[in-house]
């Protein structure tokens, strides 16, 4: 049996103790069965108002070859190894489909998203990956401990997109706080986007700073503050 599409007359009611009803809406009928998964097309007589309507079964998604259990454990997997080739192995998959079951993980989690939860603390950082300068920002909430979304490069305009996209606008006018580092695309974005927000470097880039400025006794080249 396929797990990716059933093809049946989207209304054709379906009851082997009514076979009169057959050619009949289901909305005229209540309770009786209206759809039928098949490996192969089921042609049975149409309904005379929507014609034959190709529907996703309910256990996966389209254009996907896994149930949404199996992807929910490979999705598991992922997460105790924490390696994408190491998890490959155990799943028996591709790099591309672990690729794509991560994608749809991705959007499934998107889609659940609660636009009116409330988050006071929020922090904005920046994570490098791959080879090189290549940067990612991110954007988590402090409170709850968790990612809230993503978006590639560090930029001012990046870092903007990142709040606006991510958060509704009634989420934006509760934030009291951002985490963030000393960097000024990510403080611009902020200010202009959450301009009540109260901004809160972390501890590490404010004593990194001191020191680099000479600010506080032992700094660079081990040489004390002026008096």
């Amino acid at each position: 049996m396929s797990p990716t599409t059933s093809i049946r007359p989207l209304c054709c009611v379906l009851n082997a103790g009514r076979p009169g009803l057959t050619t009949i809406c289901a909305r005229n009928a209540p309770g009786a069965i209206s759809i039928v998964a098949s490996s192969r097309p089921s042609w049975g007589p149409a309904c005379r108002t929507h014609g034959v309507k190709t529907i996703a079964a309910p256990w996966c998604e389209p254009h996907s070859r896994f149930t949404l259990a199996f992807e929910c454990f490979a999705i598991a997997v992922l997460s105790a190894t924490g390696v994408q080739a190491k998890a490959a192995r155990l799943l028996r998959l591709s790099p591309t489909q672990v690729q794509e079951v991560m994608a749809r993980a991705v959007v499934r989690g998107l889609a659940r998203r609660d636009h009116e939860r409330h988050l006071p603390h929020l922090s904005l950082d920046e994570k490098s990956f791959q080879q090189g300068h290549h940067y990612i920002s991110v954007l988590g909430d402090s409170v709850g401990k968790g990612v809230l979304d993503v978006v590639e490069g560090r930029p001012f305009e990046a870092a903007k997109s990142l709040l606006q996209t991510s958060l509704s606008l009634a989420q934006r006018e509760q934030v009291a706080s951002v985490s963030m580092d000393m960097w000024p695309a990510f403080a611009g974005a902020k200010e202009q986007v959450l301009p009540q927000a109260q901004t809160v470097h972390d501890r590490f880039p404010i004593a990194q700073y001191l020191v680099s400025h000479r600010a506080v006794p032992g700094g660079c080249g081990g040489q004390d503050a002026p008096g």
